[in-house]
C-alpha cells in the first residue's frame, strides 16, 4: 500500500508548492471551512477550495478539505456538540457539502480546551455513517497523547487532548491523524516543536489503541522564535516558517545547532536590547529522521502543517522515503 503524504494547504500562496510536488502528495487538505455555534458552515475565500480540489482531481490526488469548530472555542464546540439535534444537523450539513462538491472526503479538526468526549465521538460517528458508505474519506486530526487524558497533566496541552477518545474515534475514521507538534508552543518555554523522543511515546500509546494502518503522523514545517528574560522565562514567542528562521539566522550571523534528543535544528543570539533569542525549527534532515518513525510503527503515512512553509529540500527526502513503500 503506498505511503500517505498528506499536507494541509492554508492559502493560495501554497499552491505553487502543491503543484511542484503532486507526484508524491497523495492527499491534500485545503483549509477555510468552519462550523459556527449555530451549526452553519462558513467558508473563507483564501484558499479557493474549488481550485485546489480541481487541481487535485487532475493530478490524481485526494482532496479532503479541513473543517474546524469556529475559533477552536469551547463555546462553539459546546453549542454544536452538546445539543443532539444541532449536532446531527451540523454533521448532515457538512456531509451534504462534501457530496455536493464531490470532494473525496473531509478532514475534521475540532480543537479547544473542552472535554465533550462522548459528544464529539457521536458527531464523528454521524459523519462517518453518512460518508464512508458513499466511499468518501473521513479523516480526523487529534492532539497528541501519550496516556489517557485526565485534564491534570503537567503537559501544557493536556486540556486540548481531553476531547479525543482514541479507541472509539480510531474505529470510526479512515485516517487518524496525530498532530505531532506544539510540545513546545509560542507561549511556553523554548524547545523542540515536536521532539522525536516525545513522538515515540505518543506513537507507542496511539498504536496500542488504534490500528497502525489508520494512523498518520502529523509533523511541523514550522518553528518558533522565542525571546526570554534573564531567568529564561518566555517574554514572547512567534511562529516562523523555515525560510523565516533561516533569514533570522543569517541576519544575526549565527550557526545552527542540532538538538540530539529532539532531532531538530536550533540557534540562539542576543538582540540589540541584550535579550536572549532562541529559535527551534525543522529542516530536511530533521524531518527525514521523523519519517523513520512512520516505518518503525508501521503507520499509514505522514501529514504536514503546513504546505508552503517547508525547507524546499525536504521533498527529495520525502520522495526517497515514499518510493521505498
Amino acid at each position: 500500500m503506498p505511503r500517505i503524504v498528506f499536507p494541509w494547504l492554508p492559502n493560495q500562496a501554497a499552491i505553487s508548492s502543491f503543484l511542484a510536488n503532486t507526484d508524491v502528495i497523495t492527499h491534500i487538505s485545503p483549509t477555510g471551512l468552519s462550523l459556527s455555534s449555530d451549526g452553519s458552515i462558513k467558508q473563507a475565500e483564501n484558499p479557493d477550495i474549488a481550485t485546489v480540489c480541481q487541481i487535485a482531481r487532475e493530478k490524481g490526488v485526494k482532496c479532503v478539505p479541513l473543517v474546524v469548530n469556529e475559533g477552536f472555542s469551547a463555546a462553539s464546540a459546546a453549542a454544536i456538540l452538546c445539543d443532539p439535534v444541532r449536532r446531527r444537523q451540523a454533521a448532515d450539513r457538512l456531509c451534504d457539502l462534501v457530496e455536493e462538491n464531490d470532494w473525496d472526503g473531509i478532514n475534521l479538526d475540532f480543537e479547544g480546551p473542552w472535554a465533550f468526549r462522548s459528544e464529539y465521538t457521536a458527531f464523528v460517528a454521524r459523519v462517518a455513517d453518512r460518508l464512508r458508505p458513499r466511499s468518501k474519506l473521513v479523516t480526523l486530526d487529534v492532539v497528541a497523547q501519550y496516556r489517557p487524558p485526565t485534564g491534570n497533566s503537567e503537559h501544557p496541552n493536556s486540556a486540548w487532548a481531553d476531547p479525543y477518545d482514541y479507541p472509539a474515534l480510531g474505529q470510526l475514521v479512515d485516517l487518524f491523524i496525530i498532530m505531532g507538534y506544539d510540545f513546545h508552543s509560542r507561549s511556553g518555554p523554548p524547545g523542540p516543536v515536536g521532539p522525536a523522543w516525545w513522538l515515540e511515546r505518543v506513537l507507542e500509546y496511539a498504536t496500542a489503541h488504534v490500528q497502525p494502518e489508520r494512523i498518520v503522523l502529523g509533523l511541523p514545517f514550522y518553528g518558533y522564535h522565542w525571546i526570554v528574560d534573564e531567568d529564561g522565562k518566555t517574554i514572547s514567542g512567534n511562529y516562523v516558517s523555515y525560510s523565516r528562521a533561516e533569514e533570522i539566522r543569517l541576519q544575526h550571523q549565527v550557526g545552527k545547532s542540532w538538538d540530539y534528543d529532539g532531532q531538530c535544528r536550533h540557534f540562539h543570539f542576543r538582540d540589540a536590547d541584550g535579550r536572549e533569542n532562541i529559535v527551534f525549527y525543522d529542516d530536511a534532515r530533521s524531518l527525514a529522521r521523523r519519517l523513520r518513525l512512520v516505518d518503525l510503527f508501521h503507520l499509514a503515512g505522514v501529514a504536514f502543517w503546513s504546505l508552503g512553509q517547508e525547507d524546499p529540500e525536504v521533498w527529495s527526502e520525502i520522495r526517497a522515503w515514499h518510493q521505498q513503500g
